[in-house]
């Protein structure tokens, strides 16, 4: 395998210099040849770019694993388009599950429902106990490190359920604060991310940017979950074109929502926690083959101490 300049072709695959171009390795080159910090935008002089050197098997080889990454590539973009089809059919289901602004039923209901009438109107506070969050003293390092989770906002994704946090508290932090029982509904009421909804699985606390939900008699939880996902955007508006945006507790609570009876709330939320099993099964095979791809990666090129 030589070692050459990519601005010297001698018939180079160029699908080959772009895998060869994006290895980790070579990325870090970059940025340690390249002027200004990783906040702002790292620029590398061109002669600098062009003389850049690695390793270069036969063109023959170069074609052959351009082409096997190349593979594999097709099938993470094909795992991506499927995971995007199955949110977007989960979007659309639910707003055929749930009423629309103006109406009182769902356009689609299960037959066994079909008869039962129009939704009743509830506030968010009649379907259960809402808690703002709080935070316990930073400067009390024995408050931190344990094994209780503390959710923030960053820690809520596009996915359902909270699985860990960036910050932990031990049993003594833990305590300081208003504790969130499992499977309860975390909202996010301040901030830019203000509308983003997600589940407890554990026991946790909050900080005071999220509003809790902890289900109530008679309202599911996970139904609850959904419904105030549907929600969310409306919920949010409430916020306004403030600097901050903020929803308080009694704004939230008051917050209105249309709600059917338990079975059929169980039935709903067994419907869409069947689609969402599908969704993070998705979004799990993609991230195998992203973490495939990179450890093909590894093997297919040298380690720079071989280069």
């Amino acid at each position: 395998m030589l070692f050459r300049s990519i601005s010297q072709p001698d018939g180079n695959s160029a699908a080959y210099v772009q895998y060869a171009l994006m290895r980790p390795e070579q990325i870090q080159l970059f940025i340690r040849m390249g002027q200004g910090t990783l906040i702002e935008r790292i620029a590398v002089k061109i002669e600098d770019f062009i003389a850049t050197s690695m390793p270069l098997p036969t063109p023959p080889e170069q074609k052959k694993i351009a082409e096997c990454l190349s593979s594999l590539d097709g099938l993470i973009a094909a795992a991506d388009r499927m995971l995007e089809a199955l949110k977007a059919h989960k979007k659309g289901l639910m707003q055929q599950l749930f009423p629309q602004p103006g109406q009182t039923q769902p356009r689609l209901r299960f037959p066994e429902f079909r008869d039962k009438g129009e939704w009743v109107e509830k506030t968010i506070s009649s379907l259960g106990e809402v808690i703002t969050g709080s935070t316990p003293s930073t400067t009390r390092a024995e408050y931190y490190g344990g094994d209780r989770q503390f959710v923030s906002p960053a820690d809520i994704s596009e996915l359902r359920f909270i699985r860990e946090t960036k910050t932990t508290l031990t049993e003594l932090g833990f305590q300081q604060t208003r504790p969130i029982k499992a499977r309860s509904i975390l909202f996010v009421c301040i901030g830019s991310t203000i509308g983003k909804v997600a589940q407890n699985l554990k026991d946790c606390a909050t900080n005071q940017q999220i509003n809790s939900v902890i289900a109530g008699t008679g309202t599911s939880a996970d139904f609850l979950y959904y419904l105030l996902s549907e929600c969310s955007e409306r919920i949010a508006e409430i916020a306004g074109n403030q600097a901050v945006p903020i929803i308080n507790k009694s704004l939230f609570s008051g917050f209105k929502v249309l709600c059917p009876k338990e079975d059929e709330q169980r039935r709903i939320a067994d419907c869409l926690t069947a689609l969402d099993t599908r969704i993070a099964a998705q979004a799990e095979k993609i991230d195998s083959l992203k973490q495939h791809k990179r450890g093909l990666m590894q093997q297919l090129f040298p380690a720079p101490e071989e280069e």
